[in-house]
């Protein structure tokens, strides 16, 4: 890491706005311990070296937006930028354009994927990568970004229950999938655990959810936003 410091110092030093980014960033959670001091001292150190992390709301990702007060970064929180699910148009349109780029027209029966995969953007450029860069059929092409999103849904899912109370969060997330009032949540919450439970903790489920985007809000009701994690949720495939 040594090398590094001296590359960014030296980029630090000139004096110029420099923007760095690092994507998939869950993926270097091996290396977090030496990362995350690193990533401290360049803050403190040359405030124009500016960072733009990509990637899963989880993993490292939770380190580096929820540092902890042990944490090199603690206190020194980023600034969050969302990338929320497209409208069916813009959905539409995020797919005719990235398969202009490979001079491929947008068939009527790919308008099923819009519908599945709901306006997600990750899901969409997943499969738009397997029709226009892979070829591959249609349907194989959906069934197959399925596929490849359950596991990584499933997944991230782990890391976010990571030292959490498993039972009450996919409990209250099986109510969402459906959509749910606070009082539906603590309700499936008070049965499956057979006795009260206090509404701090459901406070505490619902904005924990909200915080990893896993749920969404609207005047009161909490959905599930992403289909797949919806399907999986509502066929049991995740307990």
């Amino acid at each position: 890491m040594a090398t590094i410091w001296d590359l960014l110092a030296a980029i630090g030093e000139e004096g110029d706005c420099l923007v760095i980014e690092l994507d998939e960033v869950q993926e270097l959670s091996s290396i977090s311990n030496h990362l995350l001091p690193l990533l401290a001292n360049i803050f403190n150190t040359y405030p124009k070296i500016v960072f733009i992390f990509t990637g899963s709301i989880f993993g490292l990702m939770k380190a580096l937006l929820e540092p902890r007060s042990t944490s090199p970064l603690y206190g020194r929180s980023p600034a969050r930028l969302y990338l929320q699910p497209f409208t069916k148009e813009k959905a539409i349109e995020f797919l005719r354009r990235g398969f202009n780029e490979y001079n491929k027209p947008i068939k009527d029966i790919e308008m099923e994927a819009v519908e599945r995969l709901d306006g997600i953007p990750g899901w969409l450029t997943l499969y738009g990568n397997n029709v226009a860069v892979r070829n591959i059929p249609h349907r194989i092409a959906l069934e197959e970004t399925v596929a490849e999103g359950t596991k990584i849904v499933k997944d991230e899912l782990e890391h976010f229950l990571e030292g959490r109370d498993r039972i009450l969060y996919i409990t209250a997330l099986k109510a969402m999938a459906i959509s749910a009032r606070w009082r539906d949540v603590k309700n499936v919450i008070e049965t499956r655990r057979g006795g009260s439970v206090n509404d701090a903790t459901i406070y505490n489920i619902i904005e924990n959810l909200k915080a990893a985007m896993l749920i969404g809000e609207d005047e009161g009701v909490y959905v599930v936003k992403d289909p797949i994690l919806r399907s999986l949720l509502l066929t049991s495939q995740i307990d």
